[in-house]
């Protein structure tokens, strides 16, 4: 664990009762761009806290789910919080803190962001949620690095299970090796999505979760 977190905002979203980590690729297809944003939507309406990097693609359009639903967005950075990296998403971060939400990092102020710290942040996304939501990834992308740390950290993990046209992009290999090895739940729509964050029970700090359970059945759309 972190020796310190820094906050800037409320920090009411670090004890909230559930939490959900939504993360995947920066460059995510437009299907993986809806479906993070829904997602967000979907998890604050249901009153989750909704944890994320900050950095384009996935994690932008979930914090921005989160924002249409008046909930609240953790935002975990690789860098000092006097910054916003990358700086086109200052104004989201501006809207998270305005929400209620609050920006944090293990590092103090001055601190640039570096390769290697990108991957340490990745540790406290998943350690401040009580599961992980996939949404798109490719085999070795960095979205693999908060899946690893969250089985260490005994959370649930699921992941977007995309439709067939989709199976043969890149960015969704990832889901279907993580569904096929059994490390996640497979979510292909969003009523799945809804018993899926209905079924999480709030992380106990020395009583954690077991591991991802089940795969289930896909289907081929996702219908809200």
């Amino acid at each position: 664990p972190p020796a310190v977190l820094f906050v800037k905002g409320k920090p009411d979203g670090l004890h909230a009762t559930r939490s959900l980590a939504i993360v995947g690729t920066r460059e995510p297809t437009l299907y993986g761009e809806e479906v993070a944003q829904r997602s967000g939507r979907t998890a604050a309406e249901v009153g989750f806290v909704v944890v994320s990097g900050l950095a384009h693609g996935c994690d932008a359009f979930a914090h921005k789910g989160c924002l249409e639903a008046h909930g609240v967005g953790v935002a975990i950075l690789a860098h000092g919080l006097d910054k916003v990296y990358p700086a086109a998403n200052r104004d989201l971060a501006e809207r998270l803190l305005e929400e209620g939400g609050c920006l944090v990092s293990e590092y103090p102020l001055g601190v640039t962001p570096v390769r290697s710290a990108f991957a340490e942040r990745d540790r406290i996304q998943s350690g401040l949620s009580d599961a992980v939501l996939v949404i798109e990834t490719d085999v070795k992308g960095g979205t693999m690095h908060t899946v690893r740390f969250a089985r260490d950290q005994k959370r649930r993990i699921a992941c977007i299970a995309h439709p067939d046209r989709l199976l043969t992009e890149h960015k969704t290999k990832g889901n279907q090796k993580l569904i096929n090895d059994g490390w996640a739940i497979p979510i292909p729509n969003g009523e799945a999505l809804t018993e899926f964050l209905k079924g999480i029970t709030p992380v106990i700090l020395d009583d954690a979760l077991e591991g991802p359970n089940g795969t289930g059945d896909r289907q081929r759309s996702w219908a809200f």
